[in-house]
């Protein structure tokens, strides 16, 4: 039977089994048979085959367990299906690729076994024979294919931080080796001393040494971190941001609603430099003052590109539409809004007007269209319509709407009667490049496609003037300096107040930007040096649209013991500079 499947060989011979099953045969008067022979031998030759062999002729048919024992005296493997000796995995054997072949980019080495084909999560080391040159270097590991090199969490390397000489340790994701690079690793995480030197001091991160340095100390002082006492004698002579805007607000509000001439000078912390109460800025460059809202604003101008000498005049415009040309030959400027003035003959009764408008004159069809939809002209802040007595003249309301000095435009009118119809007049003339038509019976002012217009005989009709708005300038304003009890802070912030008639953008990270609009600077000796600051909205004042803003910059680049600002503007920005409700030094 040979093995029992227990562990146990039983000899066997057809008839007894056992160790004595010789001694059985004969005790039972069983002869020696050949037969009997022969099983006995197969039995012993059944055993001796499931034996493993020292030469490796037999080898196991399924897994053998050791009963805790172990193999000795092993070979180191050389092969991937080999067994692996203990000294070769204590000394990394298998994963050494030793000092790399190949070039500093290009990077090859081999291992034993032969490595063939990679698998995420194998590590492998080795000596890099030169400092890479590129972005992507590569591993290949006994010619089993080329793997791009990157940093521990999966980016491209910077040039040079494989470093000849140095041992790397390379692990396969799947896709690239990936290896750790220290340049790569946010070095705070790993705080070293000296700390800090000085009893009771904070200490401070040192971002070049990457070290801890002596710090601040703890206390009520200037530089101090806050220490607040149990009776609240550490809140003494400190400031908080927070109580600042606070302030800034109460007295921008106060400033807003009441005359704040008499606060000029220092109040408190606050310089305040000048109310606005008066013209008396010290530099108001393109900048006019309105007295009656105590307020700066860019100055604007029209200029009148279409200004003509009546010399006769249309009477009978009742229930007329007229439609005067200005052609692009008369026009010079171009602008975001215009205003239109009407002459009415010297004899006669004047004339009404019911509605006006203006647009761009159509690209094609009759010389008296739009091109789109014209805007309405208005008159007396908002009214359709107006009245102009005899020899009078009347001009429109400012009116929003873009000229373009290349291209002709048409205003549109239609009139409504004055007393006597037939003497219902408006003043003309002949204009070279001008034409007017005209049409009985019906308000057409508005329409688009017009028809049935003539010449009226005329070339201008009404319009005496077209003014065009060229948009408003870039302004400078400062005070006069003022001088501050102590010399030398380090820091300046201003609090202003204005009122933005546009969608306008404030400077808020001290670069004056080509897309800032307003730009902010403050000094400490007398405005010779200028440091640019960064504004802050606080909040609103009031619902009238005012804004209080705050301004800070770092004057601790100059010397000096005064204090002075500088507001500018870009981009023909459309703002108005009501206040300055105080500048507040840091030291």
């Amino acid at each position: 039977m040979g093995w029992n499947g227990s562990g146990v060989v039983t000899r066997d011979n057809g008839t007894n089994s056992g160790s004595a099953l010789w001694e059985a045969d004969r005790d039972a008067s069983i002869k020696i048979t050949a037969e009997n022979h022969d099983n006995h031998d197969q039995d012993l030759a059944d055993a001796i085959q499931n034996c493993l062999t020292k030469d490796g002729q037999n080898y196991p048919s399924a897994d053998l367990p050791l009963n805790n024992q172990k193999h000795t005296g092993v070979g180191n493997a050389t092969a991937a299906n080999h067994y692996a000796a203990a000294g070769q995995v204590q000394n990394s054997a298998f994963a050494w690729g030793g000092t790399a072949a190949g070039t500093a980019d290009a990077i090859t080495f081999n291992l034993t076994p032969t490595l063939t084909a990679y698998t995420a999560g194998m590590t492998v080391r080795f000596l890099a024979n030169g400092t890479t040159t590129v972005t992507n270097p590569t591993i290949n590991i006994n010619a089993a294919g080329a793997k791009t090199v990157k940093n521990q969490d999966g980016d491209v390397l910077a040039i040079g931080d494989i470093v000849s000489g140095t041992i790397y340790e390379a692990a396969y994701d799947g896709t690239d080796f990936r290896i750790y690079v220290a340049g790569s690793q946010d070095l705070s995480d790993y705080v070293t001393g000296p700390a800090s030197t000085t009893e009771n001091n904070v200490p401070q991160w040192d971002s070049t040494t990457k070290q801890l340095k002596d710090g601040l100390g703890v206390g009520s002082g200037s530089g101090d971190l806050l220490r607040v006492d149990g009776d609240g004698s550490g809140l003494l002579n400190t400031a908080d941001q927070v109580a600042r805007d606070m302030g800034a607000t109460a007295l921008a509000y106060a400033m807003a609603q009441n005359d704040a001439a008499s606060i000029i000078g220092a109040a408190g912390t606050f310089y305040l430099l000048d109310d606005f109460e008066t013209d008396s800025l010290d530099v108001t460059t393109n900048a006019k003052y309105d007295a009656s809202g105590d307020f700066y604003v860019g100055e604007s101008s029209f200029n009148t590109d279409v200004d003509i000498t009546m010399d006769s005049n249309r009477h009978g415009l009742n229930n007329f539409t007229v439609v005067q040309v200005i052609p692009a030959a008369a026009l010079s400027t171009s602008g975001a809004s215009v205003k239109v003035t009407f002459e009415a003959s010297s004899g006669g009764n004047g004339f009404a007007i019911k509605n006006c408008y203006i647009g761009e004159q159509a690209a094609s069809g009759d010389a008296y269209d739009f091109e789109t939809t014209p805007t309405q002209v208005t008159f007396d802040t908002g009214s359709a319509g107006f009245s102009v007595a005899a020899g009078a003249t009347k001009q429109s309301d400012e009116i929003t709407f873009s000229v373009d000095a290349a291209k002709t435009y048409l205003v549109s009118y239609s009139l409504d009667g004055i007393g006597n119809t037939t003497d219902d007049a408006a003043a003309r003339t002949t204009q070279s490049g001008f034409i007017a038509y005209e049409k009985s019976g019906s308000d057409e002012a508005a329409t688009v496609n017009k028809s049935g217009y003539s010449d009226s005989g005329k070339d201008v009709v009404g319009v005496q003037s077209l003014e065009i708005k060229d948009g408003i300038s870039n302004v400078v304003l400062a005070p006069v300096a003022g001088a501050l009890d102590t010399a030398g802070p380090t820091d300046l912030m201003g609090y202003f107040i204005f009122l933005p008639n546009e969608a306008v953008s404030f400077d808020e990270n001290g670069d004056a930007g080509a897309g800032d609009d307003v730009i902010g600077k403050l000094s400490i000796d007398g405005n010779v040096t200028k440091a640019t600051g960064s504004w802050s909205k606080v909040g609103d004042i009031g619902s009238d649209g005012l804004e209080l803003w705050r301004l800070d910059a770092d004057v601790s680049a100059q010397t000096g013991s005064s204090v002075d600002y500088e507001i500018s503007t870009q981009n023909n920005a459309d703002i108005e500079y009501h206040y300055s409700v105080g500048t507040v030094p840091l030291y």
